[in-house]
């Protein structure tokens, strides 16, 4: 192991490491100090080498605990004075100065030793050797405590002869890494993240780890519901969301390109979308929102609206402002859900004050004011909920140092993925620099937390894993594939494919868009279907696979409720009657359409 690799080269046993003429063993000897007849032996390439060295008088022996070693006869005044042997009127140490001196040169050439052992070595009490310890742990040169793993009694080392076996350690367990290609990634993801039917969650407490393991991940308001929680949640039902929102556990931000996070009370400092949250840069209307907000607390659409002189129309700018600039949120989850995204009004067309109509039949402004009304009407955030502010303590929770900020994200990634490289985590939003995250990641590898290594073929070397994450991806491995089909968004962070990551065949163009799917068969892709199926391309095979369209058709038939129908306009690039899939389409269900599409209702 590395305790016998790192000693084999401090103590100069290995092959290239002993001594092959007199002054080298002369050398080691003044490193090592005493060693018994076959330990001298283990050092020396020819036995002849120490028997010079014993008849020209440089080595001589003495007796330590009852049991006799060969020294440098220049040191035989240190010896005897931790034997008790020294002579009155011949050069001599003090007993303790001798002791640290011979215990400090033992421990700088081995790993870790037990004290006991030490002890025996040099025939010295145990409680005198205790204090020799301790006098040369006052620099933090030497540690002692509970060193390697089967260890069951204190041990001493040399600091950085742990720190080198520590590294050596973790080069060994590199080594022993054999990569999983990325169809076993595909199949530890599903996994890992719970998507798998025997290791999906049950409850609001599954739909809690959920969000846990997805804080920090930016997703379409969409895809929540339809993918992230049912598709790991067993029997997930939108009343366990919204009683986990109401409660306050769960709080729900925007970020400003539309995308939404969840994530635990107290720990949102580390997921908040990067930016400015000054007023100054907000409409008028979000403006007298957030101070409204600010000054008064938690407020009803209600109390908004009686509490400032905005029109409908402008309430609805400025609250759909307000939550996509990560600012504010609501505690009913069906309302963070919906909040439409407005593009910027023209003051002229769509003033934020109120019209009053005195009389309605001269009033110029009558048919502005009954036009945003009809349109407020239609698209108000709901009545339902209070609106409060994201940067608030309860919600953000404790302040910290910018480098407790990346090891929390680095973190986050890990539980969410398993296993970490640049490809992986440069596709969040919200985890910062790699080059810092993955300073992190090696801090937190010479802490013993995380390994390192070549965990997945494709992916560049730097990876990093936790391990429990490298024992179920090693299980993964070992497990048969299996043969069913399986429908995963592509922008679900369980696809490992796409931004870096290319699809079989060398597919480049596959974005990770909530419109767009792969199909797998046993963790690996057999189908990518684009704008929600109006553009198929196999990915492996001579025709597309039946199953898998049946499979794609079934899962936007239970997740997605509004979409009606599927068209089919292309399959590898081709229309489906100029290929060979217009059967293969038939048979599952679609029908030839106009402009020689295919088409299947799904409703």
């Amino acid at each position: 192991d590395a305790v016998d690799a790192v000693e084999a080269q401090l103590q100069h046993t290995g092959i290239t490491r002993r001594a092959r003429t007199g002054a080298e063993l002369m050398e080691v000897m003044l490193r090592l100090g005493e060693l018994t007849e076959p330990e001298l032996a283990e050092r020396c390439v020819s036995a002849d080498i120490a028997d010079g060295l014993r008849d020209s008088g440089v080595l001589s022996p003495v007796s330590l605990g009852g049991r006799r070693y060969l020294v440098l006869t220049e040191e035989l005044p240190l010896y005897a004075s931790v034997a008790g042997t020294a002579p009155a009127d011949g050069e001599r140490y003090g007993f303790d100065e001798a002791l640290r001196f011979l215990v400090a040169r033992h421990l700088r050439t081995h790993g870790p030793v037990y004290t006991e052992a030490i002890a025996e070595r040099f025939g010295a009490p145990l409680q005198e050797l205790r204090s020799a310890l301790e006098a040369l742990a006052d620099d933090g040169s030497f540690v002692g405590g509970l060193l390697t793993r089967e260890a069951t009694r204190e041990q001493w080392c040399y600091r950085p002869n742990l720190d080198r076996i520590h590294r050596a350690s973790l080069a060994m367990l590199r080594r022993e890494i054999k990569p999983a290609t990325l169809d076993e990634l595909t199949r530890f993801l599903s996994v890992w993240q719970h998507r798998h039917p025997p290791a999906r969650l049950e409850g609001e407490q599954g739909v809690h780890a959920v969000a846990e393991q997805m804080q920090g991940f930016a997703a379409p308001p969409e895809m929540w519901e339809g993918e992230l929680f049912r598709g790991r949640v067993a029997g997930y039902q939108p009343d366990m969301l919204r009683s986990l929102s109401g409660r306050g556990e769960l709080v729900a931000c925007g970020t400003p390109n539309g995308r939404l996070l969840w994530f635990l009370r107290g720990d949102a400092r580390a997921f908040l979308p990067a930016g400015s949250a000054e007023s100054e840069e907000l409409s008028s209307a979000a403006r007298t929102l957030l101070r409204y907000i600010t000054e008064n607390g938690a407020a009803f659409l209600s109390d908004l609206r009686e509490g400032t002189t905005l029109s409908l129309a402008a309430l609805n700018r400025g609250i759909s402002e307000l939550f996509w600039r990560g600012l504010v949120t609501n505690d009913a989850a069906q309302e963070v859900l919906n909040v439409k995204r407005y593009r910027p009004a023209d003051p002229a067309l769509h003033p934020d004050e109120r019209i009053v109509i005195v009389n309605p039949k001269r009033n110029p402004f009558r048919a502005t004011a009954m036009r945003d009304v009809r349109e407020a009407m239609r698209n108000i955030p709901g009545w339902q909920g209070h609106w409060s502010l994201v940067r608030r303590p309860a919600v953000l929770g404790p302040a910290t140092t910018e480098e407790e900020m990346v090891r929390r994200r680095a973190r986050q990634l890990l539980l969410r993925y398993g296993v970490v490289a640049r490809e992986i985590a440069k596709r969040e939003e919200m985890t910062g620099s790699w080059p810092l995250t993955a300073m992190e990641l090696q801090r937190m590898e010479m802490r013993g937390e995380v390994r390192r290594g070549y965990f997945i073929e494709g992916l560049s070397g730097m990876q990093f894993a936790l391990p429990e994450a490298v024992s179920m991806l090693d299980e993964v491995k070992r497990s048969p594939a299996g043969d069913e089909r399986t429908v995963l968004n592509a922008a679900d962070p369980a696809n490992p494919y796409g931004s870096g990551i290319d699809l079989p065949g060398g597919e480049t163009n596959f974005s990770r868009l909530p419109s767009n799917f792969l199909v797998l068969r046993g963790g690996a892709p057999v189908l990518s279907a684009e704008s929600y199926g109006a553009r198929l391309r196999r990915l492996t095979g001579d025709a597309v696979d039946a199953d898998a369209v049946r499979a794609f058709a079934a899962h936007l038939r239970e997740r997605y409720p509004s979409k009606q129908d599927i068209v089919v306009e292309y399959v590898d690039g081709r229309r489906p009657s100029e290929t060979g899939a217009a059967d293969i389409l038939r048979s599952a269900g679609f029908y030839r359409d106009r402009v020689q599409t295919m088409r299947l209702d799904l409703r």
